[in-house]
C-alpha cells in the first residue's frame, strides 16, 4: 500500500485523469466564490441605496411639513383677520396663536452627510446648505411664537388686574404692561415679515432638492412639493 503511494506521487504530474478533473473543479470554484462575493456586494449597494433614498423621503416629508405649518401660522395670525377686518390687524387684535408647542418638525443634517458624497455632491451640497438656513429660520420663527404666545398672556392678565391695583404699585403695573405691549407689538412686526420671507424660501428650496435628487438617484420617486395657488386679492 505504502508503495502504491509512493508510486503514485512519484507520477503526480502524469495523472492525465486527475487533472482533467481537478482545474474544472477549480475554476467553477472560483467562478462560484467571486459571483456569489458579487451577488453579496451588489446586495449591499442596492440595501444602502433604498435606505438613502427612504432617508431622502423622510427628509422632503419633514420640510414640507415645515412649510405647511409656516402657512398656517401665517393664515391664523394675518390672513384670516385681514380678510375678516378688510385691513392688516394691529398688534392687539392678534391673540396667542393655538397649537404651537415646543415639539415641531425638525431633523438633523449630521444624518445626510451622504449626500455629500460622490460625483453628484454638488446640486445636493447645496440644496443642504440652503436646508439649513430655511430650518434656522423655522425654528426662530416658532421661538418667536411661543415668546408672543406668553407675553400675550401676561398682558392680557395684567390688564385684567388694572381695575384692582391703585397708587405706587398700580403706576408700577402700568410701566410693566407698557414694556409688554412694546415687545409683542415687536413680535408681531417680525413675525409679519419673517413669516412670508420663510414660507418663499421653502417654496424655492423643495422643487430644487427634489431636482437634485432625482438627478443623484435616476428613474428612482421621491415625494414632490406642489405650490398651492396664491389667494385672489
Amino acid at each position: 500500500m505504502a508503495e502504491n503511494i509512493v508510486e503514485w506521487w512519484r507520477h503526480f504530474w502524469d495523472h492525465a485523469d486527475f487533472w482533467d478533473a481537478f482545474w474544472p473543479s477549480v475554476w467553477g470554484a472560483l467562478v462560484g466564490a467571486g459571483s456569489a462575493f458579487a451577488l453579496e456586494r451588489r446586495d449591499r449597494r442596492n440595501e444602502q441605496k433604498a435606505r438613502e433614498i427612504a432617508e431622502c423621503n423622510r427628509l422632503m416629508f419633514t420640510l414640507i411639513r415645515m412649510l405647511s405649518t409656516l402657512e398656517d401660522y401665517e393664515e391664523q395670525l394675518f390672513t384670516l383677520r385681514k380678510q375678516r377686518l378688510k385691513r392688516d390687524p394691529e398688534w392687539n387684535e392678534i391673540g396667542a396663536l393655538v397649537g404651537v408647542t415646543l415639539r415641531r418638525p425638525e431633523f438633523l443634517l449630521g444624518e445626510y452627510t451622504f449626500l455629500l458624497e460622490g460625483k453628484k455632491a454638488v446640486a445636493t451640497a447645496e440644496a443642504l446648505n440652503s436646508i439649513y438656513v430655511a430650518e434656522a429660520n423655522f425654528q426662530a420663527i416658532v421661538e418667536r411664537l411661543i415668546e408672543r404666545n406668553q407675553l400675550w398672556n401676561e398682558h392680557c392678565a395684567y390688564r385684567a388686574q388694572r381695575q384692582y391695583t391703585r397708587g405706587e404699585h398700580g403706576l408700577n403695573e402700568v410701566g410693566a404692561e407698557k414694556l409688554l405691549e412694546a415687545r409683542i407689538k415687536e413680535l408681531t412686526v417680525w413675525l409679519k415679515e419673517d413669516l412670508p420671507e420663510s414660507i418663499g424660501i421653502f417654496r424655492k428650496l423643495l422643487p430644487k432638492l427634489h431636482i437634485a435628487l432625482a438627478l443623484r438617484y435616476p428613474k428612482q420617486t421621491f415625494l414632490s412639493f406642489q405650490p398651492l395657488p396664491k389667494p385672489k386679492e
